[in-house]
């Protein structure tokens, strides 16, 4: 497999020369990755900085009255530290197929080492570690799923993998994640990352999350969404529709956000991309006491059904009761007054939801799919292992 493009050769992968496809491999290779402004603001700068301004605000909801808090040993937990959620409890369906060629069982893609040497997850929360470090760092998985997640996740702490019982939808997996970072620190700033979509200019990606969480500063009740420019219509996606332009000043244009789409219609979409509008790409940045806050206005029966389940018993028992929710659909759909929009230019982001997705970023980086064209034998189908835990072993063999 060659990757033809123009600059500077990807680091080789183990199956072919595509390597990481194009995810910051170059830079990687040549030692030329620069370190991020926002991890040098928010590992090391003290307290009373860019995420200390705004540290307290009387139109809030006390965080204490949704969790309790627990005391602060980690001196990085310091109040108004920004954290990262890595979002890994889907359970990749509409790729079964695929991961079933590549891996040898239908695992979810996020633990998939689709091309080279690293799952998409792997890749995310090394993406991710240029600005938070492990200890700011948590991900929510599926408790199925633990054989596999937990040898990926050996660089974070063993109380940051954040387990929920089954997949509810992507709303109470979130919930979860932002109760657990409560109960540490309350004043958090927090940025959600999903672990399965793809970005080839890391560095680029990394200013624009810069960018909202300093956006997020200034705007403390906010919810800032990294925005894509759409250069095709796909109604699979989620569109922010732009209103005006926010004053902010430098660095990616901000807009407010009138109103969210989860997956139009095809004809929507076309409407909607010729008005401007962005793609959702589910990164968000926020302070963690305001999106509780609208959580508990929007969703209070949601919020209310796993507060206070700490206990492995008492969280079953809360997701057997729980009613599936969808973050983008139920909730982020029906506060836009909430919703900034950051454009993010030039990053190479896709969400690699579907087999043409994938296909078409290989494609464009010039590299041909490892796992062969449909109808082939490696595309036919064959029996899987009953477990995933049997799939670890296999995560990047080509069959």
């Amino acid at each position: 497999l060659a990757l033809e493009i123009a600059s500077p050769a990807p680091v080789p992968g183990r199956h072919g020369s595509c390597g990481d496809a194009g995810q910051g491999a170059a830079d990687r290779h040549l030692g030329r990755v620069e370190e991020p402004a926002l991890s040098r603001n928010v590992s090391r700068k003290p307290p009373g900085g860019t995420f200390a301004a705004h540290a307290s605000s009387p139109r809030w909801t006390s965080v204490s009255r949704l969790v309790p808090s627990v005391p602060q040993t980690d001196p990085t937990h310091r109040q108004g530290a920004a954290w990262a959620l890595v979002l890994a409890g889907g359970d990749g369906v509409r790729l079964r197929e695929l991961t079933r060629v590549i891996a040898g069982a239908p695992i979810p893609k996020q633990y998939c080492r689709i091309t080279g040497d690293r799952s998409l997850l792997e890749l995310t929360v090394a993406r991710t570690s240029r600005i938070f470090p492990p200890s700011r760092t948590l991900v929510i998985v599926n408790r199925d799923h633990l054989p596999v997640a937990r040898p990926q996740l050996r660089s974070l702490p063993v109380e940051n993998v954040v387990v929920q019982p089954a997949n509810r939808d992507t709303g109470p997996g979130i919930l979860l994640g932002l109760l657990d970072v409560a109960r540490r620190a309350p004043d958090a700033t927090l940025a959600i990352f999903p672990s399965d979509h793809f970005v080839r200019n890391e560095t680029m990606w990394l200013h624009h999350v810069e960018r909202a969480t300093d956006t997020v500063a200034h705007l403390p009740e906010k919810i800032v969404l990294l925005g894509i420019p759409p250069d095709r219509v796909d109604p699979g996606l989620g569109y922010l529709e732009p209103r005006r332009p926010l004053p902010l000043g430098g660095g990616a244009p901000a807009f407010e956000v009138s109103a969210f789409h989860e997956k139009p219609t095809t004809s929507d979409a076309r409407r909607l991309i010729a008005g401007g509008a962005l793609w959702n790409s589910f990164v968000l940045v926020f302070r963690l006491p305001a999106i509780l806050m609208l959580l508990q206005r929007s969703l209070p029966a949601a919020v209310a059904g796993l507060c206070g389940r700490n206990d492995p018993t008492g969280l079953e028992r809360a997701y057997r009761n729980l009613t599936p929710w969808n973050f983008s659909r139920d909730f982020l759909a029906r506060i836009p007054d909430s919703l900034v929009a950051i454009r993010a230019d030039d990053v190479g982001w896709s969400d690699w939801g579907t087999v043409e997705a994938i296909e078409r970023t290989l494609v464009a980086l010039g590299c041909n799919p490892p796992w062969g064209a449909r109808g082939t034998p490696r595309w036919r189908r064959r029996e899987s292992h009953s477990s995933i835990a049997t799939a670890d072993q296999r995560l990047a063999n080509f069959t």
